[in-house]
């Protein structure tokens, strides 16, 4: 190989490297002000790894779980066959989607939120009678763990029509006449979200759950956001509930790379009391926060 050709492909690979940790750098402040409030060296080690991670993977794509190693094969392996064992049992709910049966995505909601666990960490959990809002809640998996738990009511908020049919069926079949189906997309403001189903538009309306839960008499124990670009503007909608309840918090910081860090610090400047944990549920995706105001144990 020539010189030149070695030269060009390190200066690719050096701009690409740079443009990856950039966002990082600027933000380190930040970043090592949330590291503090992680409650345990397991969430303060956790969380380093999914920033090396996040970086990596604007290089080198999914072998970046290679090299951060938040999560490992063999336990992505290990929970799939817990999956498969259960369904044999039939202790997991049959949940009806629009997966086909033979697609991965089943068995991974059924592996994150039931083996796994992801929305809980230690006492960052739902509790016997807790009053839990579930944003983005897909086709009811979590709201139907959160009744498992013992939650007296369930408010699942999911935008899409399609999905949201499928909620409304499975929390019918399983939600003990616990968990209610609300097709909205929590956010900073009041407006409209389209969706194309079957080539026909639908508008959904956006709300901030400050809003909604004055308007219903709403006070949560527990808030879920698992939505996909948009959780700060979900926490924004959300400071009147964090300030005066202080619910326990589980956040997916996944989808922006952004969230990693605005997230928390959010949370923490409407509420100082907020510590916070995290963890990876899933060898790519689904780096959670867990977020509570009651003081360590």
């Amino acid at each position: 190989m020539s010189v030149y050709a070695v030269e060009r492909i390190r200066q690719v690979l050096d701009s690409l490297a740079s443009d990856a940790v950039k966002p990082l750098i600027y933000a380190n402040e930040e970043i090592q002000s949330i590291e503090k409030l992680m409650r345990d060296d397991y969430s303060r080690a956790a969380y380093q790894r999914e920033l090396v991670f996040m970086a990596l993977y604007l290089v080198v794509g999914e072998k970046a779980h290679l090299f951060a190693d938040n999560f490992t094969e063999a336990e992505w392996e290990k929970a799939l066959q817990q999956v498969e064992q259960a369904l044999h049992n039939n202790s997991l709910p049959q949940l009806a989607t629009y997966f086909s049966a033979t697609s991965w995505e089943l068995p991974y909601l059924y592996a994150t939120t039931f083996i796994l666990q992801a929305f809980q960490y230690g006492s960052i959990t739902v509790r016997p009678g807790d009053i839990v809002i579930d944003c983005g809640a897909r086709f009811g998996e979590a709201a139907i763990w959160a009744v498992k738990q013992g939650a007296q009511a369930v408010y699942a908020f999911e935008p899409h029509p399609k999905a949201f049919a499928f909620l409304q069926q499975n929390a019918q079949r399983y939600g003990q006449g616990k968990i209610h189906p609300i097709n909205m997309l929590p956010a900073e403001l009041h407006t409209e979200v389209l969706f194309t189903v079957d080539d026909a538009s639908i508008a959904v309306p956006v709300v901030p759950l400050d809003d909604w839960c004055k308007k219903q008499g709403v006070a949560p124990n527990y808030v879920k956001l698992y939505q996909d670009g948009n959780l700060v503007q979900a926490i924004e909608g959300a400071q009147h509930i964090v300030q005066q309840y202080r619910p326990r918090l589980s956040l997916c910081l996944s989808f922006t790379t952004t969230d990693i860090w605005r997230a928390p610090a959010l949370v923490h400047s409407y509420c100082p009391e907020y510590s916070f944990a995290c963890r990876k549920n899933t060898v790519m995706g689904d780096f959670m926060l867990y977020a509570s105001a009651e003081p360590l144990a």
